[in-house]
Parts: structure tokens; sequence; C-alpha cells
């Protein structure tokens, strides 16, 4: 399902959301919201899902689907798609700086 693009999801989104999940009953959830909105979400909903895996997948839907074009195997053979994909949207490099900074400094902290 795809809900509305929003900042932040209300009760009566999530409360669709929780709907269309426990009918469907699955293993395992995907939720490509983009960073880190799908990971707060994740984090404030998943309580409702016992027994369910959560993945945070933000743009895979896209790639998949051939929005964006298929990375050299340069990128993948050296562990860098991330930097590959930045490279080719500049404007995720931006936007995920930030992110990137958060994650280090709870990486040093362990």
């Amino acid at each position: 399902m795809s809900p509305p693009y929003k900042d932040k999801l209300d009760d009566s989104d999530n409360n669709t959301i929780e709907s269309a999940i426990k009918e469907f009953a699955p293993d395992v959830v995907c939720v490509g919201m983009t960073c880190p909105k799908q990971e707060i979400w994740i984090d404030e909903q998943i309580h409702r899902y016992p027994g369910i895996l959560f993945m945070a997948i933000g743009g895979v839907f896209d790639w998949f689907a051939g929005n964006y074009k298929e990375l050299h195997p340069f990128w993948w053979k050296l562990r860098l798609g991330w930097l590959g994909r930045a490279i080719q949207r500049p404007e995720l490099l931006k936007r995920n700086i930030p992110n990137y900074w958060i994650y280090f400094k709870h990486m040093l902290r362990k």
C-alpha cells in the first residue's frame, strides 16, 4: 500500500496501515518512505505488530521499477553502491549527510 506523502503520518493513516497489515498477515513488511521518516515510523509503530519483521528499504521500489539507471558492477564490487547512487543522485547525499553523521556518532559511542 502507499500511504499519503506527508512529513508525519497521523493516527488515521496509521490505523489504515494497521488494518491492511493485519488483513494481509505478512511475515515481512518493507517500508519505503525515505530516510529517516521510515525508520522513525517503524520505531513508533513496531509494537503494534509482534512477530513481523520490518525492513526500511528507502528507494528500493523505484530502483526495481527501473526509475533509476542501474549502477555499473564496479560500484558493487568495491562495496560503494551508496557512493555510486550519490553521484547518480546528488540530492540523496545532501539529504542524508546529517543521518550519516548521527549513525557514525552512535557507532563511535559503542
